[in-house]
This record gives structure tokens, sequence and C-alpha cells, in this order.
């Protein structure tokens, strides 16, 4: 017997106890009423008995309980041949029976309830065979009663071998589940063991895919960048070839002029200085720094333009600013500049597209209306917008609007990572009357440091 099942019979037999007592108390006082002293002196002997079971069933282990359990029924026993030879009432004798029984085949084994039941009915048949007037009962009474008696013992056995059985079955289902339990545990522990590995090797991979993804953006960057280059150094180059051409033919006229020379020579250098700037402009573009800077968003967005400019004035397109944010910031000012810069190359390729009759590029930069501390960076343009239909997908990797040679499909991609991981801000998108408008909001108190 484990613990929980005989801590549970002793609880049962604890109230069973209790409740005989009450019984009893009351039959005692019924009995001394009617001048019954022999069952008054039964019942107090009962009850001494039940008393000192019930104190010490406190705490009691499995060999003390059976003990007890059998003090207990002996005593139930020998109150009921005393009602059984000294009154006739059947009721009360009946449920008195069926009750002492029913509880001695659930708190003991079935084999052991049989043998008390094998002792009851043997003791009875010797009364009745000794004198059968002892019991009040006459043959056919008699074998009622035996027969009775057998048919309660039998549905308590009975009742009993179901329980048994059922708990069984109950053991087995249990058994299954924590079989079932452990096959489970032990797969969780091993994906548990393997998921740190899995998930560094996830990471690894999407690391490589997006510094894969970022190397291409900067190669098609690149591309347009050195045809930025030939419009930077279109007017300058052509200008130091005319003043070479000059001085060619002056010198091979014999026609020198130090002070011309000298002043065209300088302009040669002047030339020449521009040309090494641009190259300087290009180099820090791509620098890669990931060290914040201290900086403006006036001098990021100048560095954009200082490249693309000449782009944008050879084919018509305004740039228009409204500098509203002018602190110090902290950032990663050379990734700022590749996202603004593809920002102005998508609304140049838009109002190439869209041809409206003056194409302008609107930057503005203004503090966030929920926070003073966030500064937000706009560029708009009246290009007509995005479709609403793909107005969601823009930033998804390899989705492009422009032809298949023009666009990687991966520069708005880039631009949200570098954006919203790289600098903690958020990069959004929307259509108003006259085209699309792009919004950085650094939402991150941490990245920006107010320094006037």
């Amino acid at each position: 017997m484990n613990k929980a099942a005989l801590n549970n019979k002793v609880i049962l037999l604890k109230r069973i106890i209790a409740l005989i007592l009450v019984i009893v108390t009351v039959m005692t006082v019924y009995r001394a009423y009617n001048a019954n002293y022999l069952q008054v002196a039964n019942n107090f002997l009962l009850m001494a008995i039940l008393y000192f079971s019930y104190y010490k069933l406190n705490n009691a282990d499995e060999k003390r309980f059976l003990l007890i359990a059998r003090v207990v029924f002996v005593s139930d026993f020998a109150t009921l041949f005393v009602l059984m030879l000294y009154s006739q009432e059947r009721v009360t004798q009946f449920i008195w029976f069926g009750t002492t029984f029913y509880l001695l085949f659930y708190l003991l084994d079935k084999r052991e309830g049989w043998r008390w039941f094998t002792a009851f009915i043997i003791v009875l048949v010797t009364l009745f065979v000794y004198d059968n007037s002892l019991l009040g009962l006459g043959l056919k009474d008699f074998l009622v009663w035996i027969f009775n008696m057998f048919i309660i013992a039998a549905i308590a056995s009975l009742y009993e071998k179901i329980k048994e059985e059922s708990m069984q079955r109950l053991m087995d289902v249990q058994n299954i589940l924590a079989r079932e339990v452990d096959a489970r545990t032990k797969e969780l522990q091993e994906l548990n063991s393997s998921l740190e590995k899995r998930v560094q090797e996830e990471v690894a991979k999407n690391r490589a895919q997006e510094q894969m993804m970022m190397q291409q953006t900067h190669l098609a960057q690149m591309g347009e960048m050195i045809s930025m280059i030939a419009h930077q150094w279109r007017q300058p180059l052509a200008a130091i070839s005319a003043t070479t051409n000059v001085l060619i033919l002056k010198n091979s006229s014999k026609k020198y002029d130090a002070d011309f020379f000298d002043n065209r020579l300088h302009k040669i250098s002047s030339y020449s200085q521009h040309l090494s700037t641009t190259i300087e402009d290009f180099r820090g573009f791509f620098k890669k720094n990931k060290e914040k800077e201290e900086t403006t968003f006036e001098a990021v967005i100048e560095d954009v333009l200082n490249i693309i400019q000449i782009s944008l004035d050879n084919k018509n397109i305004k740039v228009v600013v409204d500098f509203k944010y002018n602190n110090r910031v902290k950032i990663y000012a050379n990734e700022l500049k590749q996202v603004i810069l593809n920002l102005m190359k998508n609304a140049e390729d838009a109002l190439l597209e869209a041809k409206p009759k003056d194409p302008v590029i609107r930057i503005s930069t203004y503090t966030d209306e929920n926070n003073s501390h966030n500064p937000v960076l706009r560029v708009e343009d009246n290009g007509g917008g995005i479709d609403e239909e793909i107005i969601t997908k823009i930033y998804d990797p390899y989705f492009s609007t422009k032809g298949a040679k023009d666009g990687t499909g991966l520069g708005l991609y880039m631009s949200k990572i570098i954006v919203e991981e790289h600098c903690g801000g958020t990069l959004s998108v929307k259509n108003n009357k006259n085209g699309a408008v792009f919004t950085i909001a650094m939402k991150n108190k941490d990245i920006t440091e107010s320094v006037q």
C-alpha cells in the first residue's frame, strides 16, 4: 500500500469511527432510556475502543492501520451480535451489517474480507444450531438472513474487484502517458540541446546574406557613383582642356604673356583641386566606419548633394532644402548618407519617368512633434507617388519597379535595415497629392545628443 493510499484509508477510517461514535452515543442514550443496561454497557465499551483507535490512527503506518482496523471491526461485529441476540430491530441489524461488510472489503483486502465473512457465518450457524431461539429466527428466516449476507458480501467483493480493475486500467493509462511524456521530454531536451547551435547557424546565415545584399547595394551605388563622377568631372575637365589649348596656341604663336600664363595655370590647378576633392568625397562616402560621429543632418545632406547635385542639375531637377533641426547628433553618418542618396536617386528616377512640369525634390528636417529630442528627416518629390498596390512591398528584397538592368531591388531593403537596425530609427513612406514622401524618424534617444 503506497503512502497516498494509506493516508486516504486512514482519513476514511477516522471519519467512519467519528460517525459510529455519534450513532452509538445516540443508541446509548436510547438504550439507557429503555433500561437496556447490557447494550448500554456494550456501547460504552465500543465507544472506549473507538476513541482509543481514533487517537492511535494519528501518524499510523500500514501495520498499525491494519491492526486498528481489525480492532474496530471486531468491536463492530461484537455490537452486531449483541443486536442480533438482544434486539429484534431487523432494519437496524441489516443496515449495521451491510455497512460493516462494505467497509471491511474496502479497508482490508478481499481475501481477508472473505475470511471475516466466513468466521461470522460460522458463529451465526453455531448459535442457530445450539439454540435457534437465541437469534429469534426460524429456519426459513435464518436461511434468508444468510443469503442476504452472502449477497451483500458478494456485492462488496465485486465492487472492490471492479475498483481494482479500474485502478489497474488507470495505472496502465498513467504508465502510457508517463512513457509518452518521457519520450516527448527527451525529444524536447534533444531539441533544446541543438536549438542554440541551429540559432547560431541561422544567425550566421542571415548575417552572411545581409552582408551579401549590402555588398550588392554598394556595387549598384558605385555604378551610379561612376556616372555621377562623370558629371562632376565633365565641366572641370572641359575647362582644363580649353585652358590648355589656349596656352598651347599662345605658346605656338610666340605670344607669351607671363600674367596670362600664370592666371591660366592657377585655373588649371583649381580645376585639378576640384577633381581631387570630388575623389575624396566619393572615397569618404564608401568608407566603412562603424563608429558614430558627431555631425548635423545639414552636413550629411550637403555631402550627398555635393555628389548628386550636378546630375540633378543636368536633368533640370530642382532641390529645395528646409533645415529646422540644427542640433548636432551622433550617428553612423556614412550609412545615413547612403540611405539619403538612395532615396534621392529613387526620387530622380520617379521624376524622369513622370516628367512633371517643374520636377523638384524637397529635403527637410524638423523635430518629432511627440518628442522634441528626436529628429525627423523627410525626402519628397512631385513624381506622382507609388502605386498603392505595391507600396507595402517596396522594402522587400529584390523587389523593384525598375527594369532588370536599372535596379537590383535592394536599395530600399538595405535602407530600411540601416535606419531601423543600425541607427535605431524608422523608415516609412506614404503618398501625398504630388508624389512620394519618405520619412526617417530617429526614435531612440541614445542615437542623438543635442550639443547646440
